[in-house]
């Protein structure tokens, strides 16, 4: 199940499911979230929907995380560049303020670990960043990390 908590304190949630069907259509994403809301929370820890999916609804979701807090995606199973890229532009782009990230095991490749790392070397916003992965990819991406002045915790 994929969770978001809305400014208004209000919680929406989709069945992984239900977003596998709508995220693909012959290649095509079909999701429109339809929120009023930008989304403060929003939580895909546990989905086991993989990288692509997981990729494409973040990719469909970031017109409504330009006020997105935390983004939890805590054993995701998100193992390639491709479900990094989404994660990337929350971190470096500046129209969002992403404070939190959990990335926890998730078993990302070395090229993975380098886009964020050099991520979170030019990010601005974070202050708590939660990783585990393999111990090699992890030193890579954390040699990054010196450039970051805003993390208090990690």
């Amino acid at each position: 199940m994929v969770a978001a908590q809305l400014e208004d304190g209000e919680f929406v949630s989709f069945s992984s499911s239900g977003l596998r069907d709508s995220l693909t259509n012959q290649g095509e994403v079909i999701l429109d979230l339809d929120l009023e809301q930008q989304m403060i929370f929003l939580d895909i820890s546990y989905s086991h929907m993989g990288n692509r999916l997981t990729e494409l609804f973040l990719w469909a979701a970031m017109s409504n995380c330009r006020n997105l807090q935390c983004l939890n995606l805590e054993s995701s199973q998100l193992t390639s560049v491709g479900s990094a890229h989404p994660i990337v532009a929350l971190l470096t782009q500046e129209e969002y303020n992403l404070s939190t990230l959990i990335i926890a095991d998730n078993p990302f490749d070395r090229r993975s670990m380098a886009l964020l790392g050099g991520a979170l070397g030019r990010n601005k916003s974070l202050e708590s960043l939660t990783v585990s992965v393999n111990q090699q990819h992890l030193d890579h991406a954390l040699s990054r990390l010196t450039q970051n002045y805003t993390l208090d915790e990690v």
